[in-house]
Formats: structure tokens, C-alpha cells, sequence
């Protein structure tokens, strides 16, 4: 299941960086979000601020938002793969 899903993000990150080319920018984890779901991002932010802390939407989400999606999707799909496959390599040994 692990490998569906880092697979499942793998072609997220591919679909990034296609639309990152085809744009010629890149594009924020927070801009693509909007893009696909802004009343998500928004309920997120609400959330994190009425329910936790005001400061960790602020401290902690906003500055991961900031960075390329591409690259947050690429890092989640490798988070998720590599353990898998390490397992995977020790099995068969």
C-alpha cells in the first residue's frame, strides 16, 4: 500500500513540474493548493487558528507552503518509497 501511495506522489510531483514548465515558474506548495481545492487551504488555516495555536499556522504551515511544490511532493513520495524499498531489498536477502 505504501508503494501505491509514493507512486500516487511521484505523479504529483511529475504533474508539477510539467505545469511548473509549461508556466515557467515554479510554483508555491501553497499557489497549487489554491489552484485545485481554496476552500480546503483556507479551512486549514481556520482550523489550525480557532482549534490549536494561531502561531502554528503562522510558524510552521505557512513557511512549508512557501516552498516548491514539486519539490514537497518529491520529498513525500521519496519519505514514503525508500523505507519501502529498503524493506523490500531486506526480505529478499
Amino acid at each position: 500500500m505504501a508503494r501505491i501511495i509514493g507512486l500516487v506522489f511521484l505523479v504529483l510531483t511529475a504533474l508539477a513540474l510539467w505545469r511548473d514548465w509549461s508556466d515557467g515558474a515554479l510554483a508555491s506548495l501553497g499557489q497549487r493548493w489554491a489552484e485545485v481545492h481554496r476552500t480546503s487551504l483556507i479551512g486549514l488555516q481556520s482550523g489550525l487558528e480557532n482549534r490549536v495555536n494561531p502561531d502554528v499556522f503562522f510558524d510552521y504551515v505557512l513557511p512549508a507552503l512557501e516552498l516548491p511544490a514539486a519539490a514537497v511532493l518529491a520529498a513525500v513520495a521519496a519519505l514514503i518509497l525508500l523505507p519501502s524499498l529498503a524493506l523490500r531489498r531486506l526480505r529478499a536477502a
